[in-house]
């Protein structure tokens, strides 16, 4: 049986480009996780179901500083 995810905080949340948001949590493990809040009305993502964790990419750049 697999125990129950026990949310600490919430830390961000993001739209994806398929519509749903997803919240991302800090869960009392001290683990980061990604969360299907609300499923987008356009998304055909069958794994997209409010309430299942998601795998969230990296940024594509990583911000430097000017000089």
């Amino acid at each position: 049986m697999q125990d129950k995810l026990r949310i600490l905080r919430g830390l961000d949340s993001r739209a994806l480009p398929c519509g749903c948001l997803v919240g991302v949590y800090e869960t009392y493990e001290s683990e980061t996780v990604a969360i299907i809040d609300v499923k987008g009305s356009a998304c055909v993502n069958p794994d997209h179901r409010i309430d299942a964790p998601v795998n969230l990419q990296p940024p594509s750049t990583i911000p430097t500083i000017s000089r």
